[in-house]
């Protein structure tokens, strides 16, 4: 059951009729107007409408064939980095990705680049699961938080006792402040990004 299934039970059949024919429609959401039709009224599905759904079938078969091929390549790279070990994975942005593996199934990234944020953004880790697809999560920085910590300490113990009253106690706390931003932008933007695509970017120059 995909996402349009409960939306679609409740539309007519000419609506789904529309949807099916209506190439502005995403492939997923054609497909699912023509199983519910197909059930209901089956009838109204003239030789057209089968024909061209068969397309899109044939179409998704691939894709689905090709990203089972692309998965299983990815895998038995990851699986071909010894326990406790890591391997270094270049992307065209000159990044250099880090990939060390934790045990059977985890692994951990990490980002290098020029400007140093791979060392105070959130923690990625990577799971191979049984069925072979993989997940990423993202993790505190623990590690990047204490620094800007000590460092916020360093700036008061030196404008302390002295000047303490008169400094902007805002400016003196911008390295944990900016520590803090970059974990949080870091989490919104995973959101919105494909993490899986971003990491196979790295890996499939590799391959």
């Amino acid at each position: 059951m995909n996402k349009f299934s409960k939306i679609y039970q409740n539309k007519t059949d000419s609506e789904l009729l529309m949807i099916i024919t209506n190439k502005h429609y995403i492939e997923e959401a054609r497909l699912e107007a023509f199983y519910i039709l197909k059930k209901r009224s089956p009838t109204q599905l003239t030789k057209v409408h089968k024909k061209e759904i068969e397309l899109i079938e044939k179409k998704d078969k691939k894709r689905d064939n090709k990203y089972n091929k692309d998965n299983e390549l990815l895998i038995k790279e990851l699986k071909s980095i010894p326990l406790q070990e890591s391997r270094l994975y270049k992307n065209d942005n000159l990044n250099d990705l880090k990939c060390i593996r934790l045990d059977s199934q985890n692994y951990r990234l990490i980002i290098k680049d020029a400007r140093g944020f791979g060392l105070i953004s959130p923690r990625i880790f990577l799971k191979v699961n049984n069925d072979n697809s993989i997940k990423l999560s993202l993790k505190l920085n623990y590690y990047s938080l204490m620094i800007g910590t000590l460092v916020t300490l360093i700036l008061i113990g030196i404008t302390y006792p002295k000047s303490f009253h008169e400094s902007n106690h805002t400016l003196i706390s911008v390295p944990l402040l900016f520590v803090i931003s970059v974990q949080i932008i870091s989490y919104v933007m995973s959101l919105f990004i494909n993490q899986e695509n971003w990491f196979k970017l790295y890996i499939y120059k590799k391959i």
